[in-house]
């Protein structure tokens, strides 16, 4: 993937390899393990900002940056992005957009799909997975999200909440649906068979034996810490993951600790 991207890329012509949001996600995910971990055993959050699979990660981030192969959306700015997340495609200027949810946008037209990355139908893009830790267990790692609802209390129809949650459920478990969400991705966004199959290959991964969830957005203070850590495409990532860490490790796991001791205080209150 690195090569590619070398190749690829060429910044006097406004080509790079990465135009995406979520390029660190993807790859910190396909370590295998994420920069806050919940033990189950002890009960308490964990950083792993020592673990060697986040350190290659970073580093292999780092290089991305160091390289100039990721759109620089922190200085050039949102509006000048193609105007959409991995916009670019169709002109032949970005070679990866890091999130499905590019191509899974229920509420885009084929008109719009066909504008951000050219005609689909004639296999102008490919969905892949991102590739493993080469010094990893062999597996691939892709991120899961927890999905719910928030309902108000005292509101008017509680039992639209429900409904919309039976039909999202009934989208990933009742074949009819899952049928006719597939014939709308081929018949209204172009999806190939070559497309389809690979989404099918990759929700597998996603969730089973190697489902991953990310806790990080839903830390509190801890999170804009991690977001800082973490952050290497939409800062700029001009610095080692050495002197991240030494630069927001220990706040971190101050923001750790009192976040399990909140925990521990709600599990366990004074008499």
């Amino acid at each position: 993937m690195m090569d590619m991207s070398m190749t690829f890329s060429d910044p006097e012509d406004g080509r790079y390899a990465f135009n995406a949001w979520h390029t660190e996600e993807a790859l910190f995910t396909s370590t295998g393990t994420f920069l806050v971990e919940y033990d189950p055993a002890e009960g308490i959050f964990k950083q792993n900002l020592d673990d060697p699979r986040i350190e290659r990660a970073a580093n292999w981030l780092y290089e991305v940056m160091k390289n100039d192969l990721s759109f620089p959306m922190w200085t050039i700015g949102w509006a000048m992005n193609y105007g959409a997340e991995g916009g670019g495609m169709k002109e032949g200027k970005t070679l990866f957009a890091m999130d499905p949810w590019y191509v899974f946008d229920e509420c885009r037209s084929a008109e719009e799909y066909e504008r951000i990355f050219g005609d689909i139908r004639n296999n102008e893009l490919m969905i892949v997975p991102v590739p493993r830790d080469p010094n990893g267990d062999g597996e691939y790692y892709i991120d899961s999200k927890i999905k719910g609802y928030n309902l108000i209390k005292g509101a008017p129809h509680p039992e639209g909440v429900a409904l919309l949650a039976a039909c999202d459920r009934f989208k990933t478990v009742d074949p009819t649906v899952v049928n006719i969400d597939r014939r709308q991705l081929k018949e209204k966004k172009g999806w190939t068979d070559e497309m389809l199959d690979m989404w099918d290959t990759m929700y597998e991964i996603a969730h089973s034996h190697n489902t991953l969830i990310m806790f990080e957005n839903g830390l509190g203070d801890a999170a804009p810490v991690v977001d800082s850590l973490f952050n290497y495409t939409r800062q700029g990532g001009d610095t080692s993951w050495a002197k991240r860490k030494e630069q927001y490790g220990e706040r971190l796991q101050y923001y750790l600790d009192d976040l399990n001791r909140q925990i521990s205080e709600l599990e366990n209150p004074a008499e």
